[in-house]
């Protein structure tokens, strides 16, 4: 009787693409600068990213805005380095979480951990976010 022997293999499909950033929050919640970078993408391949943007007139909330929308919606997550001068005081927004995702876009929701209210992020963190799925 002959064995045979079956090996499995973990691969990323040739489209997936992980895209991660970030985005540092200055005064009054706004937003001071951005990166993005790719992951999984075929040599060659033009170079995804995205916008962050606050929502207008709302404490502690961001949309995140990809230049090339994904094939569907996206595994997406956040979380926050905060300022490296200060510890987290409980009256700021140092609870992210993720909202509202779709194929286009997702949104950050700061919250204090206490109250859940949404306010706005010290000024000097980091927000870090990574979507996963398919171009």
């Amino acid at each position: 009787m002959a064995s045979r022997t079956r090996f499995a293999t973990t691969a990323y499909a040739p489209e997936q693409v992980t895209l991660c950033g970030h985005f540092a929050v200055g005064a009054a919640g706004a937003v001071s600068t951005t990166a993005t970078l790719a992951q999984g993408l075929n040599p060659g391949e033009k170079l995804t990213g995205a916008a962050v943007t606050k929502t207008a007139a709302t404490d502690g909330r961001y949309t995140i805005t990809f230049s090339v929308p994904f094939a569907q919606m996206p595994s997406v997550s956040c979380n926050i380095q905060g300022p490296a001068t200060a510890a987290f005081p409980t009256a700021t927004g140092s609870d992210p979480q993720v909202r509202g995702t779709t194929a286009e876009l997702f949104y950050v929701q700061c919250k204090r951990p206490d109250t859940q209210a949404d306010l706005d992020a010290a000024s000097g963190s980091v927000i870090h976010w990574t979507a996963t799925g398919w171009l």
